[in-house]
């Protein structure tokens, strides 16, 4: 993929974001031919087929999945670091609020409805919110690229190097293939258990011992869109809250809700003893609640 650049690139994931070939030219501003020539010498380049043609549009082939996958978080983090660099050339970094929020939807709410209360009070304040993976997320605090994160609280270690706060519960589900939806959990017996990353696995064991499910294996995505591409893919199923996905994505997904008793808790947390003064602000008026989100 050595003659691939980054117009290419962001060609391939509109593309795959949408699987559709006018409404990805129309967001990218090129005409239709335009854009299927340039995915047909990616794939040309790539040695595979990425897209399956359809009358409908275009559907990602296996390969075309697990490409996007890894691609679309990279030039996620790529655009967000470019970005961060030439805002600090025209904004002063200290007026400036840094939040992260891990990538999963109800997470993601939580930190956009706090934001927009303390815009409504402070509607001078630039605030910047991104989305990342879990790794990503804790790195980012810990080196003080965030001034604060919005995360699960199994996210959170090691807990000594944090300060936090409860915001809410959220619900829990197993995440399946589409095609296991309508027959339950007791379907899920010996399929693989995907997980983003080790820190999941005690409570995800946890959850899948109460309901007498046994996996056949756990393995390990690395990244939210791996994730759901393995479900997918491999058939197999993990144990999570809603993921910001594309269209595609989670048409192929279904939720089956989890019990309460294992619903997960949504914690605001910065680096202990390093958190700025605007920071600091935004943490003393955040409005932790023990209200669950049912609908997220």
């Amino acid at each position: 993929m050595a003659d691939i650049n980054m117009r290419q690139i962001e060609v391939f994931l509109c593309a795959a974001k949408y699987q559709n070939i006018s409404k990805a030219a129309a967001e990218l501003y090129i005409s239709q031919p335009a854009l299927s020539k340039t995915i047909s010498r990616i794939e040309k380049d790539y040695g595979s087929p990425l897209f399956f043609r359809t009358n409908r549009g275009v559907r990602l082939t296996d390969e075309g999945k697990e490409l996007y996958s890894r691609l679309d978080f990279e030039y996620h983090r790529f655009r967000v670091s470019v970005e961060g660099i030439l805002n600090r050339k025209r904004f002063d970094p200290s007026d400036t609020l840094r939040i992260g929020s891990l990538n999963r939807e109800v997470i993601y709410l939580v930190a956009q409805e706090q934001i927009q209360a303390y815009r409504l009070r402070h509607p001078e304040v630039r605030i910047e919110l991104e989305r990342y993976d879990a790794y990503s997320l804790r790195r980012k605090l810990l080196c003080e690229e965030l001034d604060l994160i919005m995360t699960r609280d199994s996210e959170l270690i090691p807990p000594e190097e944090f300060e936090t706060l409860f915001m809410c519960e959220y619900p829990v589900f197993f995440l399946v293939p589409l095609s296991l939806s309508d027959a339950g959990v007791d379907a899920l017996n010996g399929k693989t258990l995907f997980l983003e990353s080790p820190v999941q696995r005690r409570r995800a064991e946890e959850i899948c011992g109460d309901y007498g499910i046994v996996p056949g294996d756990v393995r390990y995505a690395g990244s939210y869109s791996m994730l759901a591409t393995l479900i997918c893919r491999d058939g197999g199923f993990s144990i999570d809250s809603k993921m910001v996905l594309s269209d595609a994505e989670e048409a192929s997904i279904a939720y089956l809700p989890v019990k309460r008793a294992f619903h997960g808790r949504v914690e605001s947390a910065w680096r202990r003893g390093h958190i700025s003064p605007l920071a600091a602000d935004f943490a003393a008026f955040l409005r932790p609640g023990e209200a669950a989100l049912p609908n997220a």
